[in-house]
């Protein structure tokens, strides 16, 4: 299982000349298509003008590619993720 990260900030360490990331998860990349992913709560909380499709009883509402456009135009053709 493939976690996607999403690095939102850095803290500059002047003592040791180096930069700390500071990262999130936001999903799981989907093992069938590599393009992919589930997001998570924390997929909102960075990306709030997301649009995700309606909740139709499944575990994630939607695939999302692992990138900021968020272009989303597939869905499962009997409505069901995660197998």
């Amino acid at each position: 299982m493939v976690y996607i990260n999403y690095e939102y900030d850095r803290e500059y360490k002047p003592d040791k000349k180096y930069n700390i990331p500071k990262r999130t998860t936001i999903g799981k990349k989907c093992e069938d298509d590599p393009e992919m992913m589930y997001p998570n709560p924390n997929f909102l909380k960075y990306f709030p003008d997301a649009e995700l499709p309606e909740d139709e009883g499944w575990d994630y509402a939607q695939l999302l590619p692992p990138d900021r456009n968020l272009a989303c135009d597939q869905k499962a053709d009997d409505g069901k993720y995660g197998r």
